[in-house]
């Protein structure tokens, strides 16, 4: 059985995503230089995680993440 989220994401949000033991921890900033400088240290001390974007209310824009 599948378990609903019972959150919604906020728009014009970047969000990314980090694998933490069998869960999966979805987090946000509010502006792109935050989240990179965030999504960039984890990256650095070697944690799983996926850039997911900018949500606009419908889908993730942006999603490309910088290397």
């Amino acid at each position: 059985m599948a378990i609903k989220k019972s959150y919604k994401y906020k728009v014009n949000c970047y969000y990314m995503s980090i694998k933490s033991g069998g869960n999966s921890i979805v987090f946000s900033r509010d502006t792109r230089s935050e989240a990179d400088h965030v999504f960039q240290n984890y990256k650095q001390i070697g944690k799983n995680c996926t850039w997911l974007g900018k949500w606009n209310g419908k889908s993730f824009e942006e999603t490309e993440d910088k290397k």
